[in-house]
């Protein structure tokens, strides 16, 4: 019977923690919202933007939305995503933009402040 050593479960326990933050927070939000983790309306809304942009070739993120971008909290995407969740998320917000722009560009929860 073969007994694993130290080095190699430390080599192992490291290579769990790099694939799991592999995922950006953004990039896995954008993923929970289509798959209805946040009601229909959600699902619909960034399916339909997703669609929108794809047509349109939008490269993310865009500059028209850096200065909400630079202002954004934690407590902004939170508010955004009950928006959303609850069918009331205007699509010309800006921090809405902002969050979306995060989504697509693959952000890691690092990109917003946590306040």
């Amino acid at each position: 019977m073969k007994t694993e050593t130290q080095a190699q479960k430390q080599k192992t326990n490291k290579t769990a923690q790099t694939v799991t933050a592999k995922v950006p927070f953004f990039a896995q939000l954008l993923a929970d919202a289509l798959a209805g983790k946040f009601g229909p309306f959600a699902a619909r809304y960034y399916a339909n933007a997703n669609s929108y942009h794809k047509k349109m070739g939008t490269a993310f993120p865009r500059a028209v939305t850096a200065d909400a971008r630079a202002s954004l909290t934690m407590a902004d995407v939170k508010a955004i995503m009950e928006q959303a969740t609850k069918g009331v998320l205007a699509a010309g917000s800006r921090k809405g933009q902002a969050v979306y722009d995060l989504m697509r560009s693959n952000a890691d929860k690092g990109a917003v402040k946590a306040k």
